[in-house]
This record gives C-alpha cells, sequence and structure tokens, in this order.
C-alpha cells in the first residue's frame, strides 16, 4: 500500500511531466499522463 507521501510525490511527477514507476503483483508498471505529448515520446 502506498503512503500518503509517496502517493503526493507520484501525482507531483506526473504533473509535471515526468514518467513514474509503480510496482504491480510481478513487475513495475510505468505511468504518465496520457495528454502530455512530452511525457508519452
Amino acid at each position: 500500500m502506498m503512503s500518503f507521501w509517496s502517493l503526493r510525490c507520484a501525482v507531483q511527477a506526473v504533473r509535471a511531466g515526468e514518467v513514474i514507476a509503480y510496482p504491480t503483483e510481478a513487475v513495475f508498471g510505468l505511468g504518465c499522463d496520457p495528454f502530455n505529448e512530452e511525457a508519452v515520446l
């Protein structure tokens, strides 16, 4: 489970156009703002 501060940092990073990594059941996933072209590329 993510802590409040971890989630807050992740939200700030995504809003800043950065890519984040997050754990899933087996591997790490990558996430970004899908509407930010620079983040997706």
